[in-house]
């Protein structure tokens, strides 16, 4: 686990994150592939915590991805078993980010 600064829909935060959280956000699907396939990285991973008054537990590498709609990402995600329905403690599922942070490809093809 390392600690870095990550957009959260126009808040910049610190959190604890793996390896496959963080390709997740920066849309690197050939990693996110790798993790999962070779190294057996779970998909579904939800170690990651924001580091705040009130932190943010349970994203999963799917959410990362949702929050900057990285698509391709999300499929390659899914394409590994990542639970599309999964929410973080919050109760937030990777569906409503996409949609909050108004990114409208990855709700459509989420949806349809």
């Amino acid at each position: 686990m390392v600690v870095d600064e990550f957009d959260m829909g126009g808040l910049t935060v610190c959190a604890r994150v793996a390896a496959i959280h963080i390709a997740a956000y920066n849309g690197n699907s050939v990693v996110v592939k790798l993790l999962c396939q070779e190294y057996g990285v779970d998909v579904n991973c939800s170690t990651s915590q924001t580091l705040e008054e009130k932190p943010k537990r349970g994203l999963t590498p799917l959410e990362w991805a949702a929050r900057k709609g990285h698509t391709a990402t999300m499929k390659m995600l899914m394409d590994n078993k990542a639970d599309v329905n999964r929410s973080s403690k919050s109760g937030i599922t990777p569906l409503h980010v996409a949609a909050h942070d108004e990114h409208t490809e990855a709700v459509e093809w989420n949806c349809c």
